[in-house]
């Protein structure tokens, strides 16, 4: 255990502020995010609703609009429910032309849309509902090709689903219940899990336990991989290289952080006879 942060060499820039958009922030779920064009900053942002964190608003960027206005409120309606379930955590995905979004909920469901282009907006169209866990949805991702949704809960269920198509979910049961973080590595072939009870586990596509990672003394708030993809950018300028860094970063470098205000990296390199096939749906 080192106390040493890899880093590139030289001074960093302060971040730049791009937009400020006031949202609804009584609730437990964090936005997500989208990009059309990278360069342009042109996409969607999407928050739990003004009113009701049972349901979805959708914003352009860089307009900050809203074109989308309380998404899965007539799929609560028609269920008559007095107290809707709020929404645990939510993504968006920008594949092809196609923007979807899917959102994990207090009562252990799981729902997707497709959100299509209308000269009033976005309009909302529900793909699937499922109901893998138990108990609250806490953490739910998507894999770095953007084709299946990875969730864990309070329960101790690990879910997978496809985004796209309406099947079935593969659902595993974890060492122990009370899960609220999740981390797929950029291969797909690695995910881990942050618990309540302050340890990492890391898991191969089949939920098979691969390690305990036990350094924090409280529960773990969040889970990440070093990933150069589509979901999570590393932000290295284009002329760097890894030769050029001042410390190589690791792509299979994971970070954890805890309510004991600590961050740690962790350097769990398992290899492809470690995990065999990707993650998938069978």
């Amino acid at each position: 255990m080192t106390d040493t942060v890899p880093a590139w060499g030289g001074e960093v820039d302060p971040p730049e502020r791009l937009l400020r958009l006031d949202v609804n922030a009584l609730n437990f779920c964090a936005y997500d995010m989208a990009l059309r064009n990278v360069e342009e900053f042109s996409g969607w942002l999407a928050v739990p609703n003004t009113l009701e964190s049972a349901w979805i608003d959708v914003y352009a960027l860089p307009e900050r609009k809203r074109v989308a206005e309380a998404v899965g409120r007539q799929g609560v309606l028609g269920r008559g429910l007095e107290r809707p379930p709020i929404v645990m955590g939510l993504r968006l995905a920008y594949e092809d032309g196609v923007l979807r979004l899917v959102a994990g909920y207090e009562d252990g469901s799981i729902q997707a849309w497709e959100l299509s282009e209308t000269p009033s907006g976005l309009h909302a169209e529900l793909n699937w509902s499922h109901r893998p866990h138990t108990e609250s949805v806490m953490a739910l991702t998507l894999t770095p090709a953007l084709d299946r949704v990875v969730s864990v809960g309070a329960d101790a269920r690990l879910a997978q689903c496809l985004l796209a198509e309406f099947m079935p979910p593969d659902v595993w049961t974890l060492p122990r219940p009370g899960n609220a973080s999740l981390a797929v590595r950029d291969d797909a072939r690695v995910l881990a899990v942050g618990g309540w009870d302050g340890a990492v586990r890391v898991f191969s596509h089949n939920a098979q336990l691969l390690a305990t990672l036990a350094y924090h003394k409280e529960g773990i708030s969040s889970v990440a991989y070093i990933r150069r993809g589509r979901v999570h950018t590393l932000a290295v300028p284009e002329a760097d290289s890894d030769e050029e860094l001042a410390h190589p970063v690791p792509q299979h470098l994971l970070v954890a952080g805890a309510k004991d205000g600590r961050v740690s990296l962790w350097d769990v390199p398992f290899t492809r006879d470690d995990v065999m096939p990707r993650l998938r749906a069978p």
